[in-house]
């Protein structure tokens, strides 16, 4: 059996959450006229990049 049609659709159903995400971005800023705040997102700060790219630079990804 071929696995390539279980990749499409894990594909479709990674874009399809993207989309949504970016819906519910669209609607906040555009319908509600709120700052992305109000559902949880900020500006990352430096505690929150040095989480991310510290472990990826020990694991060598950066």
């Amino acid at each position: 059996m071929d696995a390539r049609p279980a990749a499409v659709v894990t594909d479709l159903v990674l874009v399809s959450r993207w989309i949504a995400g970016a819906l519910l971005l669209g609607l906040v800023l555009a319908a509600e006229r709120r700052p992305l705040s109000s559902v949880g997102l900020h500006a990352p700060r430096g505690r929150d990049v040095l989480a991310t790219v510290g472990p990826a630079a020990a694991r060598g990804g950066v």
